[in-house]
Parts: structure tokens; sequence; C-alpha cells
């Protein structure tokens, strides 16, 4: 009897990681500011921050009131994002007189799954084969809307998008339709 996946993953673990996966093949924008890291399990699992707790001024009579971070685990079950293509040998032989034929193929089919990725990563809702995008992870405290009356972006705009993202360092990005 063949090895199933399910029995393969209650021999593994799942990966307590600070980021998201490493190694991607093909550069594509979106793909290309993401930091991977290649992880072992059957899925990641990170912290994500509720709340960093407070501080207060006092005088020396104050009493200090005690808050402490909350975080929240959140689990990320593995997906695969793959694709198939075939040329079968007399194709190969016979037309590949300019190009390779099977390399072409390779290629094109590596762009494809690029593209599917980085919609994934913006518009990603989490299904049985698919995971969460940033759409789907910005809590309502996270979005902006430009403007009911479709105001043009602006560096007013931009610059309030900017401060709803609270994680610290130069790791802000717009991404945006053309």
């Amino acid at each position: 009897m063949a090895l199933l996946l399910a029995e393969a993953a209650k021999l593994t673990n799942d990966t307590l990681i600070p980021g998201i996966i490493e190694n991607v093949v093909v550069a594509e924008q979106v793909i290309a500011r993401l930091p991977f890291q290649m992880i072992r399990g059957t899925g990641i699992t990170y912290n994500r921050e509720n709340s960093i707790g407070t501080a207060e001024w006092a005088s020396e009579s104050t009493a200090i009131t005690e808050s402490a971070a909350t975080f929240t685990a959140v689990t990320g079950t593995l997906r695969r994002l793959i694709g198939d293509v075939d040329v079968d040998d007399f194709m190969q032989e016979v037309y590949s007189d300019i190009q390779d034929q099977t390399a072409v193929q390779i290629a094109k089919k590596s762009k494809a799954i690029a593209a599917a990725y980085a919609t994934e990563v913006i518009t990603g809702a989490t299904s049985a084969t698919e995971f969460n995008g940033v759409n789907a992870l910005a809590t309502g405290d996270q979005t902006f809307e430009a403007g009911a009356n479709g105001a043009p972006l602006g560096f007013d705009i931009m610059d309030n998008l900017i401060d709803l993202v609270k994680a610290g360092g130069a790791n802000k990005a717009f991404i945006m339709h053309s």
C-alpha cells in the first residue's frame, strides 16, 4: 500500500518561525518583496500581535496599572501550487531547432505559477487548496478607503496607508494595480 499524505503528516511537526516561506525561483514583483524560508511539517505557526500593552505617565505615588502584550498563535496549513505540461518526444526532437520546446513550456508554466501565487498573496481566501492573502488577513483598522467619490490617489492617502501598517522597520510597500 502506498504511503498516504495523511499518514506521512502524522510523523512530522509544524514549524514555529517568525516569518514566512523561503525559496522561490521566479522573479515576480510581489514575490521579490516577500521573505521566504523552507519549512518542514504540515503547516506554519506564527504569533500575531493583538496588543502591545499600555504605558502611562506617573509620579512617585501613582499606582501603575499592569498591562502586557497579547498574542494569538496562528497556524497556516501548507498549500501546493503546481502545474503540469507534457511535450512528447517527437515534438521535442523535431520542433526544437530554434527553441527548446520543453524549456519554453517549463518557463511559461513557471510564469503562470508565479502570477497565480502573486494574486493569491493579495486576494487569497482560505479554502481546501488556497491560503489567506493580505485582503483576508488585514483587520478593519488596517484598511483605508481612498474616498467614496473615487478621489484620486495622493500623498496624503499614501501617508494614511503607511500609518496603518504597525510593523516596524522599512518593510512597507505599496502594491496596486497599474
